[in-house]
C-alpha cells in the first residue's frame, strides 16, 4: 500500500472540496501505509542479519518512471466530475494494484526511494536471485547483513 501513498495524496488534494470523505480516506489510508511501512523497516533492520556476500547486483530504480506513468494517465484523462468517472478511476486502481500484487513489483515503490531506501535485483553467493531492499548502494562483490522478508525479498539489516 505504500506504493500507492503518493497518489493517494493526490486524490486527497483532488477531491478535498467535491468528496470530503473520500479524500479524507485517501489521506487515512496514506498516512497508516507509510507509518506500517516505516515501522516495520525500522523495526526489521534491527534484527541481526546473515552476512551475505553480493555476487551481482542491478538497481531495480529506473522501473519507477514506467509506474509513474500510472499516476499521470488517470489525471490527465479524468475530469471526476461524474461517478462514472469516478467509479473508472477507482477500478482503474484497483486493476493497478492487482497488477502490483500478482506481478510482484516491490521494486517499484516511490516512498521506499523517498525513505531512502533502493531496490536491487541481486544474487546471492549461493546463486539464488532476490529482490534486495537496502538503504545505501550495493555492488558486486559487497557483503551486507541480510535477512528474508518473503520468498524472494531480502532486507539489509544494521547488524
Amino acid at each position: 500500500m505504500s506504493s500507492y501513498a503518493p497518489l493517494l495524496a493526490m486524490c486527497v488534494l483532488l477531491f478535498f472540496q467535491t468528496q470530503f470523505v473520500i479524500a479524507m480516506a485517501c489521506g487515512a489510508i496514506a498516512v497508516l501505509s507509510v507509518v506500517v511501512m516505516y515501522l516495520y523497516l525500522r523495526l526489521a533492520r534491527q534484527l541481526a542479519g546473515v552476512p551475505t556476500r553480493i555476487v551481482e547486483a542491478h538497481s531495480r530504480d529506473e522501473e519507477v518512471m514506467s509506474y509513474i506513468v500510472t499516476y499521470i494517465l488517470p489525471f490527465i484523462a479524468v475530469a471526476f466530475g461524474q461517478w462514472q468517472q469516478q467509479v473508472a478511476l477507482l477500478v482503474f486502481f484497483l486493476l493497478v494494484a492487482f497488477l502490483y500484487i500478482k506481478l510482484n513489483l516491490i521494486h517499484i515503490n516511490p516512498t521506499l526511494l523517498l525513505f531512502g531506501y533502493r531496490v536491487y535485483e541481486a544474487t546471492l553467493d549461493d546463486g539464488t536471485t532476490f529482490n534486495l531492499i537496502a538503504k545505501g548502494r550495493t555492488t558486486r562483490g559487497s557483503t551486507h547483513p541480510l535477512m528474508h522478508v518473503d520468498e524472494d525479498i531480502v532486507l539489509e539489516t544494521r547488524a
